[in-house]
């Protein structure tokens, strides 16, 4: 009668078989082609019928697929052309052509009972005035201006007439819209009030 083994024995057993059978699949990986040739032909193995043997189901596949492939191909084209063609019975195409000649001549009648009106023309437009427009004054120019009219009024306060109104009369030549501001005109009238009266009296005609 045979001993039973314990568990730990048939799983200790199991273990070693899986590690043998790991140690062989490594070294069948690692062996080249022909250390396996010559490994099977020491076993007895006609390794050329072999090979001849798998090349020629190999071909016998790429065959029965290839062949699957033209019948498909065949039947595909076969039953596209018998496929009766579909054709509209006489009444609906006579509906249609219809319908259509009814839509492009109502559209001629509507474009040219609704046809646009061409555009007038346009009114002609005065010729542009020659009157050659002042350039705007540059920013350096309002500053300095601004710099002169500044020292005018200056002058101004201290009774210089005469070199007020030139003052004035410098920032004007380079801000002219300056000049048209209400201080500046009061300082112009000024300096020239201040001037006339300043002015000595013309000799008696003899």
């Amino acid at each position: 009668m045979a001993t039973k083994r314990s568990p730990e024995k048939v799983w200790r057993t199991a273990v070693n078989e899986a590690a043998e059978d790991e140690l062989e699949f490594q070294r069948a990986a690692n062996e080249s082609v022909a250390e396996a040739e010559k490994e099977l032909a020491d076993m007895g193995v006609d390794v050329a019928a072999e090979r001849e043997r798998a090349q020629a189901w190999r071909r016998e596949l790429e065959e029965r697929v290839a062949a699957r492939k033209r019948k498909e191909l065949v039947d595909r084209e076969r039953v596209r052309s018998i496929r009766p063609e579909r054709r509209a019975p006489p009444a609906v195409a006579w509906l249609v052509a219809a319908t259509v000649g009814a839509a492009v001549g109502g559209g001629l009648v509507y474009a040219t009972m609704h046809r646009t009106p061409a555009p007038e023309a346009p009114a002609p437009q005065p010729p542009p005035s020659r009157t050659p427009t002042p350039p705007a004054p540059q920013k350096t120019d309002l500053v300095a201006a601004a710099d002169i009219r500044r020292d005018a009024v200056a002058e101004c306060d201290a009774r210089r007439w005469d070199e007020c109104l030139a003052d004035l009369d410098r920032a004007r030549a380079l801000d002219p819209a300056g000049d048209e501001t209400r201080p500046m005109q009061e300082a112009r009238k000024q300096a020239i009030a201040g001037i006339l009266a300043n002015k000595p009296p013309k000799p008696p005609v003899p």
